[in-house]
């Protein structure tokens, strides 16, 4: 059904299901109109699809099976894969045999789904890119794009890698990597409540997200600032080695990335640059291994923040990620393999507030006022520089668009100031040795 989920909901009050199996998705209309035509799931032979990402060789391969005699019904990406895996099944291929040989066939990003007719008590799913995680339930398995998806169902849930596909029915399921070779994915228990996701008595996500901010900000700075102390640390991250930072994000975390830019030089006189993630690569950036890139994103799965940070990462840089789903391929990893120097910003009992949307909502900010005290010295970086990460961590964190939520997060992250003896000079003259540091007081006021 096209539009908004009510609309879904109105044809399944009048036309109920009936079944122990089933698969679905909305999804945007990135190939063609959203028709009903459009929808998933696509539906070829005893095949049913549905499809999250792009089949990027999707029109060579519906000019081949055309050309075999296949009709397509649609204008999407997604219906070659179901031509694709009936046409396999038709010589006689087993369903686990052919889905992995329709894998074969496919590039780009996509994580799939399907359902063949005369095996009902199974579903065959695959990664390559976009997040698929598997629930385990009693006599029952489900699969979703996220763990948090799957929370009204099971907290029982282990997250496929890239490369993987998996056969579940209704008492287990088996997942094979990108050989072909059986392997074993941790099983792990989520701790977010579905309650997290519902918008309560809000009209809208949005509105619940504006509102969510002031706790948002204390919740996901509390993970790097000791109160007591006054000192921020983040694992991983020597900020007094590093020449300067590179953030890179898109859509409204690039938003969040430029207020992280102020607060860092503000706080720890430490160069930022921010730049729209698809087109970093694309200008040919000077990179440096003594500098520190920063990829933020809600989901974790933002293509063009994950092609620019594997970019950096390839230049010999130092790695962090900022999102908001710790188990997203972006904290894992630039490489996809785990080398990555630090995960942060995830709010600790504060995921976001609905689930994976593929585009990514990050934070505008209003402007906070500049801290006072002196400019810090070098030997103050380390928790200037890592106070100033955990407010930009609390901004993409939460949609930050109200001076109150971020003079919250300012209150929250001050730091005591690092004495030190050292000689700063002003217009190249220089000054007599005196304590310096940053500045106790809040980078911001609330209004």
């Amino acid at each position: 059904a096209p539009g908004k989920l009510r609309e879904l909901e109105a044809v399944l009050a009048a036309e109920p299901l009936e079944a122990t199996t089933g698969i679905g998705h909305t999804r945007w209309a990135t190939h063609g109109a959203p028709t009903k035509a459009n929808a998933h799931p696509h539906i070829a032979g005893r095949v049913a699809v549905v499809h999250n990402g792009i089949i990027e060789n999707f029109a060579e391969l519906k000019a081949e099976l055309q050309a075999a005699g296949r009709v397509f019904e649609s204008q999407t990406d997604t219906e070659v894969v179901a031509h694709l895996l009936d046409q396999a099944l038709s010589t006689g291929l087993a369903p686990l045999p052919a889905f992995e040989a329709t894998l074969k066939r496919l590039s780009g990003a996509f994580a799939l789904c399907v359902l063949i007719t005369g095996e009902e008590d199974m579903i065959l799913a695959a990664r390559n890119g976009p997040p698929l995680a598997v629930g385990y339930g009693q006599g029952e398995m489900f699969i979703g794009s996220d763990g948090l998806a799957l929370g009204p169902f099971t907290n029982r849930v282990s997250y496929l890698e890239d490369g993987d596909h998996v056969i579940a029915t209704h008492d287990g399921a088996r997942i094979f990597d990108a050989t072909g070779t059986e392997v074993v994915r941790e099983i792990k228990t989520v701790p977010a409540s579905a309650v997290l996701m519902e918008k309560g008595n809000y009209r809208h996500f949005m509105e619940k997200e504006i509102h969510d901010q002031p706790e948002g900000c204390q919740r996901t700075i509390a993970a790097y600032v000791d109160t007591l102390t006054g000192r921020a640390t983040i694992a991983g991250v020597d900020f007094s080695t590093l020449e300067r930072i590179q953030i890179v994000a898109c859509g409204t975390s690039y938003i969040a990335g430029m207020i992280g830019r102020y607060l860092i030089e503000q706080l720890a006189d430490l160069p930022v640059d921010v730049e729209i993630a698809s087109e970093f690569r694309y200008r040919q950036p000077a990179l440096r291994p003594g500098a520190l890139a920063i990829a933020m994103s809600q989901s974790g799965e933002t293509a063009d923040t994950l092609a620019a940070f594997r970019h950096c990462a390839s230049a010999g840089m130092k790695t962090a990620a900022n999102v908001n789903a710790t188990e997203s391929t972006i904290a894992y990893s630039p490489a996809g393999h785990g080398d990555g120097d630090a995960a942060c910003g995830a709010a600790p009992g504060n995921a976001s507030s609905q689930p994976n949307r593929g585009n990514q909502r990050g934070s505008a900010a209003n402007s906070a006022s500049k801290p006072t005290g002196p400019t810090p010295c070098p030997a103050a970086w380390p928790h200037a520089s890592a106070a100033a990460v955990a407010i930009l961590a609390s901004t993409s964190a939460s949609a930050v668009t109200k001076p109150r939520a971020i003079a919250a997060a300012a209150v929250v992250a001050k730091v005591q100031p690092v004495p030190c003896v050292c000689r700063t000079s002003s217009l190249g003259r220089a000054s007599q040795p005196r304590a310096c540091g940053v500045s106790s007081q809040s980078s911001a006021s609330a209004p």
